[in-house]
């Protein structure tokens, strides 16, 4: 319980700064962003900006289980939803979850449509010079799935392959791009 208490508080700090920086200082919908003041719970931080007054929004990729995803009812649920919902609980604040593709998810935090992003996102020093992040919660690891008969059988064997799929703008799509302007390591 401590844990996931430290956890909360430390994403909320996070949180206070990332709605003040990594984007553009105003959102997309409106002129400024809109002042939430100081919220009901005096544990949270003093004052805070949102996107929209008495609102947080995260923007997610909601095809993610079991991190972010649709229910049958059309709304969402997932580990990320569920934190962010205490989050957003802890700020006095309503969440509003915001489902476009991964890239768009990361793209609305930076030019200030999006107050949070919460999608399995790594880390990485190509995203750290333009988004604030929090401790991580949670690692995954990167794997290739290829047919049975399939001749590769290696990282080494890609760069052999004809054709390798990847979600846009996702760790395995950087591994796979060969320029760091596309968010991909590069040769060295």
């Amino acid at each position: 319980m401590k844990k996931y208490f430290a956890l909360l508080l430390t994403l909320a700090m996070v949180l206070s700064l990332a709605a003040c920086g990594g984007g553009s200082d105003a959102p997309a919908n409106s002129d400024t962003p809109a002042n939430t003041g100081t919220p009901a719970n005096t544990d949270a931080p003093a004052a805070f900006t949102t996107v929209e007054a008495g609102k947080l929004h995260m923007s997610t990729n909601a095809a993610f289980p079991p991190y972010e995803m649709t229910t049958d009812a059309g709304g969402f649920e997932g580990i990320d939803v569920e934190v962010a919902d205490a989050i957003a609980k802890k700020l006095g604040l309503e969440l509003v979850v915001d489902d476009m593709s991964f890239d768009a998810a990361l793209t609305a935090v930076q030019t200030g449509q999006s107050d949070i992003a919460m999608a399995g996102i790594t880390v990485n020093p190509v995203r750290q010079e333009v988004m604030d992040f929090s401790d991580s919660y949670a690692t995954g690891v990167q794997v290739i799935i290829v047919k049975e008969d399939s001749p590769i059988a290696t990282v080494d064997d890609l760069a052999s392959a004809e054709m390798i799929g990847t979600q846009k703008a996702t760790t395995g799509y950087i591994y796979c791009s060969d320029t760091p302007e596309n968010g991909g390591y590069g040769e060295d």
